[in-house]
């Protein structure tokens, strides 16, 4: 009897530690194991929209404004910044051309009317034209206020000779429109490259705006286990 009973408190205590032991061992490999656990997290969104790279996307716009909206899928600024650049060129273009039309006229316009020979002359040479009636005229006014560099000495090659005022006022008149048109091309051209600087500089606040919404952080921290120890659960998110 006495051996009966003591193997079954043998059997008995050998049940209870095995058990035991399968309990720890369920414990050890269960998700919510022990004592800490934290993991990090990409939102959905990160997933679906790779991060870009801000220089390329910075020198892209650069290059041609709108390349890099177009980099970053910001697809209304990429539309603004390309149709600006089109119409800014557009606008150079016209300026220049409606310049170098009216610069055609009015140097035929002295040819005509002043008898000026055009071969050679330079554009102060007709800012000069149309100050003055004669050549005769600006050599002496030259010469009474001892400006002698600026006087011509050939007078038969840089001769001009108008053959009314009126004629000579229309001469500038055409000349100030092709300077006039002139600048402002040059001004469109400070347009064009501060569109240039524009974009490139928009499109890399883009792209830093889309890196920083890829970097969303979810840090989940578990403490126990929820059935042998108390679980808390702490929550850690950053949102942009």
């Amino acid at each position: 009897m006495r051996i009966l009973l003591l193997s079954l408190t043998l059997f008995c205590s050998l049940a209870a530690a095995q058990t035991s032991h399968l309990a720890d061992e369920w414990y050890q490999t269960s998700p919510s194991f022990t004592g800490l656990q934290t993991m990090q997290s990409e939102s959905p969104g990160a997933a679906l929209q790779p991060e870009k790279n801000r220089g390329k996307a910075f020198f892209m716009s650069l290059l041609v404004p709108g390349w890099g909206q177009r980099y970053t899928e910001s697809r209304n600024k990429m539309l603004a910044f390309f149709a600006a650049e089109i119409g800014l060129w557009m606008t150079c273009s016209g300026f220049e051309l409606y310049s170098d039309w009216r610069r055609q006229d009015y140097r035929a316009y002295a040819a005509r009317y002043a008898d000026v020979d055009l071969d050679g002359k330079s554009d102060s040479y007709f800012i000069d034209v149309g100050n003055f009636n004669t050549i005769h005229d600006y050599n002496a006014y030259k010469l009474q206020w001892r400006q002698l560099a600026e006087y011509y000495d050939d007078v038969d090659a840089n001769y001009w000779n108008w053959q009314s005022k009126e004629h000579r006022e229309e001469f500038d008149d055409l000349r100030i429109s092709s300077d006039t048109a002139h600048n402002r091309a040059t001004m469109m051209l400070g347009f064009i490259m501060a569109n240039h600087v524009i974009s490139a500089v928009d499109a890399l606040i883009s792209a830093s705006r889309h890196h920083n919404q890829q970097t969303v952080l979810d840090w989940n921290l578990f403490l126990g286990d929820g059935y042998y120890t108390p679980r808390v659960h702490f929550t850690l998110t950053k949102h942009w």
